[in-house]
C-alpha cells in the first residue's frame, strides 16, 4: 500500500490507494447500482428519442384524419409495440388519439400534456370514443370509466408495490378493449386501419431501439424468478 501524504498539508489529508482502487470507476457505487443507473439512463434516452420522433414525424393531413376515427391500429401491432417499449407506445397511441380530437374536431387542447397525464385524462378521452356517432361496441360505453379507473389504480399500485409486471401488463390488458373500440369505429375506414397498422420504417426503428431494454428486463425477471440473480 502506498501513502500520498503531501497532497494537502494544512488539512493533513492522507490519500491511500490499492492496486484495485481503480476498478470501481464511480467509487461509491457497486456493480448492481451501476447497472441500475445504466438502465435508467438508457431508458431515459429512449424516451427522449421516442418523443423527438413523435414531434418530428410527418403528421397526417386533414384529408387522412377525415378518413379515420381517432387513431386505429391493429391489435397485434398495439400489443407488440407496447410490450417492446415497456409500455411507452401506449403514451404515443393516446397522443395520436388526442391529436385527432384537436385537429379533426377542431378543439383547442394540447395533446402532449394530456398524453403525459393519460392516467387522469383517460377519464375524458374514453367516453369520447363512445360518443362519435359511429357504430362501436355496445359494451364499451358502460366500460369506458371503469377501464380508466382500472388503469389509474394499477399505476398507483405499481408504484406502491414496486411491481414492473403490474405496471406493464395490466394497463396493456385494460387498453386492449379501448384499441378494439377504435378499430370497431373504423370498420368503414379500412385504408386508415391498414395505413396505421403497417410496420413502416419509424416502427422498425422504434422496435430496434427498445428491444435491448426489453430483453434486459425479460432476462432479469427470469433470473430473479429462478434465483439466478
Amino acid at each position: 500500500m502506498k501513502k500520498l501524504s503531501d497532497i494537502d498539508d494544512k488539512l493533513g489529508v492522507a490519500l491511500q490507494f490499492t492496486p484495485d482502487s481503480g476498478s470501481n470507476a464511480l467509487g461509491f457505487l457497486g456493480d448492481e447500482d451501476k447497472a441500475a443507473m445504466a438502465f435508467i439512463l438508457a431508458f431515459a434516452a429512449m424516451i427522449v428519442l421516442s418523443l423527438l420522433g413523435v414531434i418530428f414525424q410527418s403528421q397526417e393531413s386533414r384529408e387522412e384524419l377525415a378518413q379515420q376515427v381517432f387513431h386505429p391500429v391493429s391489435t397485434p401491432k398495439f400489443v407488440i409495440m407496447s410490450l417492446i417499449s415497456l409500455g411507452m407506445y401506449q403514451y404515443f397511441w393516446i397522443y395520436k388519439n388526442w391529436r385527432w380530437v384537436r385537429d379533426h374536431q377542431e378543439q383547442n387542447l394540447m395533446p402532449l400534456p394530456r398524453s403525459f397525464f393519460m392516467n387522469i385524462m383517460n377519464f375524458n378521452l374514453f367516453p369520447r370514443m363512445s360518443e362519435t356517432g359511429d357504430p362501436g361496441y355496445s359494451w364499451f360505453g358502460p366500460s369506458a370509466i371503469p377501464l380508466a379507473i382500472g388503469i389509474l389504480i394499477t399505476s398507483i399500485a405499481a408504484q406502491i408495490f414496486d411491481s414492473a409486471p403490474l405496471l406493464l401488463f395490466v394497463p396493456l390488458l385494460l387498453l386492449i378493449p379501448v384499441a378494439m373500440q377504435v378499430l370497431k369505429l373504423n370498420e368503414r375506414h379500412p385504408d386508415a386501419v391498414s395505413r396505421n397498422s403497417k410496420f413502416g420504417m419509424p416502427a422498425i426503428l422504434f422496435i430496434i431501439g427498445w428491444t435491448p431494454l426489453f430483453l434486459l428486463v425479460v432476462l432479469g425477471s427470469i433470473g430473479m424468478m429462478f434465483g439466478w440473480l
